[in-house]
Formats: C-alpha cells, structure tokens, sequence
C-alpha cells in the first residue's frame, strides 16, 4: 500500500491536508478520500497479481474416448 502514497498528486493532496490544519473537516475529508483510494488500488493490485494463477487452480477435465469401437 505504501506504493500508493508516492504519486505527486497524492503527495500534493497529504500536503493540502496538513495545509489545512485549521479547516479539521476539510483535512479530514482529504485524508479518508486518499485512504479509500489506497485500500482500492491496493485490492486491485491484489487482484490481478492473482489472476494468472487461476487457470492452474481449475479442475483438470478428463475424458475416456473410444475409438474404432467395431463400426
């Protein structure tokens, strides 16, 4: 998750919150939307570092074929 934070945008944005100290609200609102946005972009990481995994965790099929059966 600590990739996240090391955008400038976000960095712009940590320092806007701390910029506005006294605006509590403000800072607050500031400092949930850049967590909200990190546990999401760390879910979707999450995901699809998982994703070439899941072919090799499907069932194998397996089938019995008969051939020239006497026809």
């Amino acid at each position: 998750m600590p990739d996240h934070f090391r955008s400038r945008l976000i960095g712009l944005l940590l320092a806007a919150a701390v910029c506005v100290i006294g605006e509590t609200k403000d800072a607050v609102v500031i400092t949930v939307v850049l967590f909200v946005n990190a546990l999401i972009g760390h879910a979707q990481e999450r995901r699809a570092e998982r994703s070439p995994e899941a072919p090799r965790r499907m069932p194998v099929a397996v089938a019995r074929v008969r051939r020239d059966a006497g026809c």
